[in-house]
C-alpha cells in the first residue's frame, strides 16, 4: 500500500447504506441465457464502398467447420447471424502429432473457469513445449522442459479461475512445487496419484512443478 493510500484510508469513514443495498438488489436485472449455433463461415474483404471499408462474404456452410484444418497463424470466422454477447465453445481435435503442451478450457465448468492442462512431457520425443490461451478471466499458460533427469512444468492461472492439471508419469512422493512438497502447497484444491501420473486442481496463481522423468522414477 502506498503512503497516499494509507493517508486517505486513515481519514475516510466507509458507511454501509443498507437501504441503498436493498434497492440495488431489488433492481438487479435478470439475465436470460440461450444456446445458439453459428450459421455459416464468412470472410471479411476490404471494400471502400462498404460501411467502415469492409464487407462480409459467405465462405461456406457451418458444416464445413468440422472438416476445416487450421495451421499456425490461420483463422476462421463463424457467423452467428446476429449480435451476441457471451461465451463461445469449440471442440478442437489435433491433426498430426499430438500437442505437447496441451492447454484447453473445460466446457463442463461454470463460465469456463477451469483450464485443462495436459503437458506431453512423457512422450520422450521433445525436451520442451509451451502454450497459452486468452480466457475470459485473463491469460492462462502452460509449459514444460526437461532439466537433467527431471521435468519442470510451469503453469499460470488467471485470477478467479482454476486449473485441472495432469503431471504425466509423476509419483506423488516425488513432486514439488517451487521446492515445497506438493501435499503442503497452498492453492492445491485436490490431489491424487493415478495410473497416468499425478492429477491435481489448483486455484489462481503461478506454479512450478518438478518431478523425476518417467525413465528416472
Amino acid at each position: 500500500m502506498t503512503k497516499q493510500a494509507k493517508f486517505q484510508s486513515a481519514h475516510a469513514a466507509i458507511v454501509r447504506d443498507e437501504r441503498l443495498i436493498r434497492t440495488a438488489e431489488r433492481l438487479k436485472p435478470v439475465l436470460f441465457t440461450e444456446e445458439v449455433e453459428p450459421e455459416q463461415l464468412v470472410k471479411v474483404e476490404a471494400d471502400d464502398s462498404a460501411t467502415h471499408g469492409w464487407r462480409v462474404e459467405r465462405e461456406a456452410g457451418i458444416d464445413a467447420l468440422a472438416s476445416r484444418e487450421l495451421g499456425k497463424g490461420q483463422s476462421v470466422i463463424a457467423d452467428f447471424g446476429d449480435h451476441r454477447v457471451g461465451y463461445v465453445s469449440f471442440k478442437i481435435r489435433p491433426v498430426g502429432s499430438p500437442p505437447d503442451a496441451l492447454l484447453d478450457l473445460d466446457d463442463s465448468a461454470p463460465a469456463y473457469k477451469l483450464a485443462k492442462i495436459r503437458p506431453g512431457c512423457a512422450n520422450g520425443e521433445l525436451t520442451f513445449a509451451r502454450a497459452s490461451l486468452e480466457s475470459a478471466y485473463g491469460r492462462a499458460a502452460s509449459g514444460w522442459r526437461a532439466e537433467g533427469g527431471d521435468v519442470l512444468v510451469e503453469v499460470d492461472v488467471p485470477a478467479n479461475a482454476g486449473a485441472d492439471i495432469l503431471l504425466p508419469g509423476a509419483r506423488l512422493a516425488n513432486v514439488t512445487e517451487s521446492g515445497t512438497p506438493l501435499q503442503a502447497v497452498e492453492g492445491v484444491r485436490s490431489l491424487a496419484e493415478t495410473g497416468e501420473g499425478v492429477r491435481l486442481t489448483v486455484g489462481s496463481g503461478s506454479y512450478r512443478f518438478r518431478f523425476p522423468s518417467a525413465g528416472s522414477n
